[in-house]
């Protein structure tokens, strides 16, 4: 955890969002250990099959949860195998996020499913569930949705 933090910078006038590897400076990434297979784009959480120290540093996809995981913490980048290093948007950008059902742009997100996220379930109150994950930035293509990570930690 903790790979780097860098300071938040914008582009010049007329220049690139993205610095030459294709990252944005609004995102924050951290890599963890894949407690089990992961895929791109999965929504990952904390995995409480472990004990101690480890439970902060291993990361499984997300067990359905229908008001959304309390535990998620964010997007893989990239496909893992058990105890592979995988790297994951814990705030900020993410253009493929595993989708269930997403209404559109502006949707908040919750960690629902496995591995995905889909639009928060609203409560008798009218307000949104707890526990939103992000919010959507577009409609959903094909199995994704482009996304931003609220920060969970």
């Amino acid at each position: 955890m903790a790979t780097n933090d860098l300071i938040q910078r914008l582009p010049m006038v007329g220049g690139p969002a993205l610095d030459v590897a294709g990252e944005s400076h609004r995102r924050k990434v951290e890599t963890f250990i894949a407690g089990a297979g992961i895929t791109s784009g999965d929504v990952v959480m904390w995995d409480t099959s472990k004990t101690g120290a480890e439970r902060a540093y291993t990361v499984i996809a997300t067990t359905n949860v229908a008001t959304g995981q309390a535990l998620a913490c964010g997007v893989a980048l990239h496909t893992a195998a058990a105890n592979a290093r995988v790297d994951v948007v814990v705030s900020g950008y993410v253009a493929l996020a595993n989708a269930g059902t997403v209404a559109g742009a502006g949707a908040k997100l919750g960690a629902i499913g496995v591995g995905e996220v889909s639009t928060m379930p609203v409560q008798a109150t009218g307000q949104p569930a707890l526990n939103a994950f992000g919010v959507s930035l577009g409609a959903k293509v094909g199995n994704f949705c482009p996304m931003i990570v609220y920060p969970q930690f």
